[in-house]
């Protein structure tokens, strides 16, 4: 990638997740300097999403955030940003948005986004009045935005999204702790991204100082969002709810990538906030040598 210029959003918008690869490959191989993020606006048939699963939209985000991450794995810190246009809050009206002319065998272009009304997407019925979820959340990356995404559309309408933030007391011994970031920029990084993807969602931060938070003592919560990586101690959240006299919550368990297959899940496994941190530590010590020799 290139890393002269000033840094601004690279935005793109598709109607087929499958054409993203040689949308985002135009737009990289045209734009003047680095991106500060990617963000990505997919427009989702009506047909489909009105009768879709919310594991097959899940998908279509997991296989957009799989395509992002694999054209900017030399960037691992990179923001990328995948939305649902007619759920999210739409691109700045003209601002420039790569797009097909003409799906298909359509041409990349970078065109002006005009202010055209985007009607409501048609999604499955939403459950859930209080959905949660948990983490660190540092470094916010394209599992983590996959995660969130899928705990807001698993809130009702004007419906509220408790997100257990882990303290920054208990990560201290965490792998290139001096690279993670501040409790409160974290909190920041999920509050603008949920933002976004569903501005209808109302969202709660709260400190995670144990390894169950509110999801064991909040008696209005309704269901748990997480990774299968996390199933075991998601499980006993019930059993800390009973001891507390509160009634079971649904446990709803997702990969880290909602993926379509084999080569999906593994980029899934590769997203990492350790790797991330890591990254920006061998950069800060190579930057460091990079001076010392001047």
């Amino acid at each position: 990638m290139k890393l002269q210029g000033t840094p601004r959003p690279l935005q793109l918008h598709a109607t087929d997740v499958a054409v993203l690869p040689r949308l985002l490959s135009a737009a990289l191989a045209a734009n003047t300097g680095f991106p500060s993020a990617i963000n990505v606006y997919l427009s989702l048939p009506a047909a489909a999403t009105a009768t879709a699963s919310l594991d097959a939209i899940s998908q279509h985000l997991g296989r957009a955030y799989v395509h992002l991450s694999a054209a900017t794995a030399d960037r691992p810190d990179l923001p990328l940003n995948v939305y649902l246009l007619g759920l999210s809050a739409p691109p700045a009206v003209w601002s420039l948005v790569w797009q097909l002319d003409g799906e298909g065998g359509g041409v990349p272009r970078a065109k002006p986004w005009t202010a055209h009304r985007v009607p409501p997407l048609a999604l499955p019925v939403h459950h859930y009045a209080v959905a949660a979820v948990g983490g660190t959340f540092d470094h916010l990356h394209a599992g983590h935005r996959q995660l969130l995404s899928r705990t807001a559309l698993c809130v009702a309408p004007n419906g509220r999204l408790v997100c257990g933030l882990v303290a920054d007391a208990l990560l201290a011994k965490k792998a290139y702790a001096s690279e993670m970031q501040a409790y409160a920029a974290r909190e920041a990084a999920v509050q603008g991204f949920v933002a976004r993807f569903a501005p209808g969602v109302v969202v709660e931060v709260v400190p995670l100082m144990d390894a169950f938070g509110p999801a064991a003592t909040m008696s209005e919560l309704e269901v748990l969002v997480a990774t299968v990586e996390t199933a075991a101690n998601s499980h006993k959240i019930n059993e800390e709810r009973a001891k507390r006299g509160l009634g079971a919550i649904a446990i709803d368990l997702i990969p880290v990538i909602s993926s379509a297959n084999a080569e999906e899940a593994d980029m899934g496994k590769k997203l990492s906030s350790t790797g991330i941190r890591e990254w920006l530590h061998t950069q800060g010590q190579q930057s460091t040598r990079g001076s010392k020799t001047k």
